[in-house]
């Protein structure tokens, strides 16, 4: 029997299962979005959200032996608005751009708190 034969043959709920069945199948091939906590092999960890494989949503990331902490958004494995800071304590609060400070975003140094707001142009954390 052909198939287009077969498929008239079919009642409308038996091709609604089909249907069904072929949407979930596609949804259990996308990565799910979900979140968890990653041990790096220096030493280093992330925790928060995830999706396709990288970190996505609210997340902390940490430095192997205390070098340095970022916490804030993240989207598609990369910062893009939060705070990081130094083991001296130094600290940036502001916009991200592939791993750099970019936008507004205020730095606060020293043991007395000091801070100035600046717009930032893709510069690297020290």
């Amino acid at each position: 029997m052909h198939t287009e034969a077969a498929a008239a043959l079919q009642s409308p709920n038996h091709q609604h299962q089909q249907q069904q069945q072929q949407q979930q199948q596609q949804r259990s091939l996308q990565p799910p979005q979900v979140g968890g906590r990653f041990a790096f092999d220096d030493g280093g960890s992330y925790c928060g959200g995830w999706a396709a494989g990288k970190a996505d949503g609210h997340g902390v990331c940490t430095g192997p032996a205390g070098q340095g902490r970022y916490e804030g958004a993240w989207n598609r494995g990369y910062e893009t608005s939060g705070t990081y800071t130094w083991p001296s304590g130094n600290t940036y609060a502001g916009q991200w751009n592939q791993g750099k400070r970019h936008g507004l975003g205020e730095e606060t140094k020293g043991k007395y708190g000091s801070s100035f707001v600046d717009c930032y142009d893709n510069l690297y954390s020290p």
